[in-house]
């Protein structure tokens, strides 16, 4: 990646896939992803309920990030599809594993979230 800042550019590479040393960090950041979806689907159910409570403007950005981070998570599933074919130990096959479940639960979050806005 090339960036220019003040007429100066500085070019910074970037691994395609990180080293399965940053699973922990990867799987933090899914948990909470994870967490803050299946939070949302509980808000926006209590929300719609309430329909005057939603306005359109909200509904639109909200149908954006998600459509945004549901094509991150084809990001997430590529890593640790090439974390699963180059690992052998076992403990970090758990952890892919749980990184392949905590995306399956982020997607179908987005995918309730995506729905109830839809229909709203």
């Amino acid at each position: 990646m090339t960036v220019t800042i003040n007429d100066k550019e500085e070019k910074h590479e970037f691994p395609i896939f990180p080293g399965i040393e940053g699973m922990p960090l990867v799987l933090q950041e899914l948990m909470t992803m994870q967490s803050d979806t299946a939070a949302q689907v509980n808000e926006l159910k209590k929300r719609m309920s309430c329909f005057d409570s939603v306005i359109e403007e909200e509904v639109m950005t909200l149908i954006a990030t998600y459509r945004v981070q549901r094509a991150d998570m084809m990001g997430y599933h590529r890593r640790f599809s090439h974390w699963r074919d180059t690992i052998s130990n076992p403990l970090e096959s758990q952890g892919i594993a749980l990184g392949f479940q905590l995306i399956y639960d982020i997607n179908a979050n987005a995918k309730t979230i995506l729905s109830l806005l839809c229909e709203g």
